[in-house]
């Protein structure tokens, strides 16, 4: 398993998923309206690292798939 970011441009936030999360499995693409994922992190503190090295602020771990990571 590894993680993935969902970057959503308009609100500024980055939540992070599990590759098996129902949402990030239920995309249609890679772009969205709102945003785009971004994939291939290895662990939740690698994706958390690179969440943050960018700049984002406000980044979150995702309600349904990421509970044991709770920011």
């Amino acid at each position: 398993m590894w993680y993935v970011h969902y970057i959503n441009s308009r609100n500024v936030r980055v939540t992070i998923h599990k590759s098996s999360c129902m949402y990030y499995r239920a995309r249609k693409s890679y772009e969205t309206y709102n945003g785009r994922w971004r994939v291939g992190f290895l662990n939740f503190e690698e994706a958390h690292y690179h969440a943050k090295n960018p700049g984002y602020k406000n980044i979150r771990a995702c309600l349904n798939c990421c509970l044991d990571h709770m920011l």
